[in-house]
């Protein structure tokens, strides 16, 4: 088994903070070479750790092999986040990362990923948040959503995720379709579900009318 070490950047001090975020800068370019390749880096030149709830890095051998974060989304209730925000994963590891373990790519994944989630979902709890969002844009498959449904649940104890029926606004500009996407929430203590409602969203029918017609 391979052993991961996970670090929360926002709990860092700035000098530490600051080489990793180096660290993560160079990563993302050394695993996109490809010149014709689109990647925004600059979201990665303009990373403050200190703007999440938490930012978890993962690295094995003091190799980065994914990061993610847990955050407050301004035009969401305040007692919400999202998690699994900005998520990376290595596309070596995704390609090499199996090769000489007798594990399947979905315990792999499962060992690499939950104490991340544990760290994030814990961070949101001391914060104060009631309720967690993860969500998958729209790239055509009907089945997207549940996928990242039964991942998520598969970390939690009771299986408390949902799939929320609408598409929610993840990020300022309402015009664009990318950031309305599909969503799975979940409650801590089952009572606040009904801030998943509080936050922006579009029915089928209106996200169909506004992007597809």
């Amino acid at each position: 088994m391979k052993k991961y070490k996970y670090t929360d950047l926002s709990l860092c001090d700035k000098k530490i903070a600051n080489y990793h975020k180096d660290k993560i800068i160079k990563f993302v370019q050394e695993d996109n070479p490809n010149e014709g390749q689109i990647v925004n880096f600059s979201k990665y030149m303009d990373l403050n750790f200190y703007n999440y709830i938490s930012f978890v890095l993962v690295t094995h051998k003091n190799k980065i092999v994914c990061f993610s974060s847990a955050k407050k989304i301004p035009h969401w209730p305040e007692s919400t986040a999202r998690v699994y925000n900005r998520f990376y994963l290595s596309k070596i590891f995704r390609s090499e990362g199996l090769s000489g373990y007798n594990q399947s790519r979905e315990e792999m994944g499962y060992e690499l990923v939950h104490p991340l989630y544990n760290m994030m979902i814990e961070r949101c709890k001391e914060s104060n948040i009631k309720l967690v969002v993860v969500t998958r844009e729209n790239k055509g498959s009907s089945n997207a959503i549940s996928e990242v449904h039964r991942t998520v649940n598969a970390h939690d104890t009771f299986k408390r995720w949902k799939i929320h029926t609408e598409y929610i606004l993840t990020c300022k500009w309402a015009k664009k379709k990318q950031c309305w996407q599909r969503a799975c929430f979940l409650s801590f203590d089952n009572k606040n579900s009904y801030l998943i409602k509080k936050i922006p969203s579009l029915s089928q029918k209106q996200y169909s009318e506004k992007f597809l017609t």
